[in-house]
């Protein structure tokens, strides 16, 4: 069985690329944010944004994976959607923080990945 769990995904709204070093600033700002925002995975433990992938899932994106976890594969499908929408709402605050430092710049997306 698969575990799955939320990623952001950002591009830049000038469709560059997103180079290595620009990749390692936002995850050190995502992370940061997180921190700021209290976010947490389902156990209650603070998450930890890693790298999930780039360029696979959204093009020219970076993309974070927040947490992943075997139980919402499990879950059945309308908990699942609450799930992901709560989780969607509050990542999505951190492109609302990254907007403040970096103003028209980004744009973001953010649902379950399989990891």
């Amino acid at each position: 069985m698969s575990e799955f769990g939320p990623a952001l995904f950002i591009k830049r709204k000038d469709t560059k690329e997103i180079k290595k070093e620009e990749q390692e600033r936002l995850l050190k700002e995502v992370s940061n944010i997180s921190k700021e925002l209290n976010l947490k995975d389902p156990d209650g433990e603070d998450v930890a944004p890693e790298f999930y992938d780039y360029n696979e899932y959204e093009d020219d994106s970076v993309s974070f994976l927040f947490f992943s976890s075997f139980e919402w594969g499990m879950m059945p499908p309308e908990i699942q959607e609450e799930e992901e929408k709560e989780n969607r709402k509050e990542i999505l605050q951190i492109g609302n923080h990254l907007d403040n430092s970096h103003p028209d710049t980004y744009e973001y997306q953010c649902y379950y990945v399989e990891n």
